[in-house]
């Protein structure tokens, strides 16, 4: 009888989810974190271009962002067009994560799910949604 060989097994690479920003079937904007992170995300209103929006990420990288937007150099920065009529969604996950919406010129629906989370709304009837933490 052949002796059996034995098996080894092999360490795959990190199989993180980047963060992204994508349009809903409505063209509202959603921010979705990558799994893992203490986020710290903030949404403004373009001071160079009426109507366009800025969404700063200080923990990772934003690695996909809808037609019509732009991402800085450092992938940290998105800068995109938005509707008055329509709402920005932050999911930031796990971990403790930290939005500041203040200073949106829209409505914000905000899920904070796992973790000991900081989130601040804007002016308008945001939505804030959290979870064990």
């Amino acid at each position: 009888m052949k002796p059996r060989s034995s098996l080894n097994v092999e360490r795959l690479e990190d199989r993180d989810q980047p963060s992204t920003i994508t349009l809903d079937a409505n063209n509202n904007i959603v921010y979705t974190a990558g799994q893992g992170v203490a986020n710290s995300v903030a949404v403004n209103p373009s001071l160079m271009n009426q109507g366009e929006l800025v969404i700063t990420e200080t923990a990772e990288n934003i690695t996909s962002v809808p037609m019509g937007w732009t991402l800085s150099p450092d992938n940290r920065t998105a800068t995109g067009p938005f509707n008055a009529n329509s709402f920005v969604e932050f999911d930031v996950g796990d971990q403790g994560d930290y939005v500041n919406a203040t200073m949106s010129p829209v409505w914000v629906k905000i899920w904070g799910k796992e973790g000991n989370d900081t989130l601040y709304g804007s002016q308008y009837s945001d939505r804030m949604f959290g979870g064990d933490g």
